[in-house]
């Protein structure tokens, strides 16, 4: 006895289409959520809290660096982006490494050789510093890169039962 099934292929693109708002959603959710766990995870784990010897991880000086990362989502039609990313000027120096040109300035002295002082105006000369490179965001991206895959996964298939 032949088994016959009929598939209404309207139906099923009505289904799917119904769907796409609350996938989308959720994929915007999770990747947020996995964006922001990346960024705590670069916090804890690529940046060091206490001096130690020069090694790849970032040593933490005044904080500015790490309170400036952020975890956003941008949707474009069906594509979903997770952007991890830091909102100082000197972030990129340190995950891709390079030189730092500083033009001569002006500066105000209030300290010499470890003694407060009557503030003077100071003439700093021009310098360049070169960094080698200290990746913080793309080395947590890959670390949690199977983590970030199954919550996307787990999240459209709850969707699709």
């Amino acid at each position: 006895m032949p088994i016959r099934l009929r598939i209404d292929r309207t139906k099923v693109m009505a289904r799917l289409m119904g769907a796409r708002g609350g996938v989308l959603a959720a994929l915007e959710q999770t990747m947020l959520r996995e964006m922001d766990r990346t960024r705590n995870y670069a916090i804890q784990n690529r940046m060091a809290h206490d001096p130690g010897p020069p090694g790849d991880l970032l040593h933490v000086r005044s904080g500015r660096l790490r309170q400036s990362l952020f975890a956003d989502v941008r949707t474009t039609g069906s594509t979903v982006t997770g952007i991890l990313g830091a909102g100082v000027p000197y972030a990129a120096v340190h995950e891709r490494g390079g030189m730092v040109s500083v033009p001569s300035h002006e500066r105000r002295q209030t300290m010499a050789w470890g003694r407060e002082i009557s503030p003077i105006t100071v003439t700093v000369r021009a310098y360049s510093a070169t960094y080698p490179q200290r990746a913080f965001l793309r080395p947590s991206l890959e670390a949690r890169r199977q983590e970030i895959i199954s919550a996307l996964g787990g999240a459209v298939r709850g969707f699709f039962p």
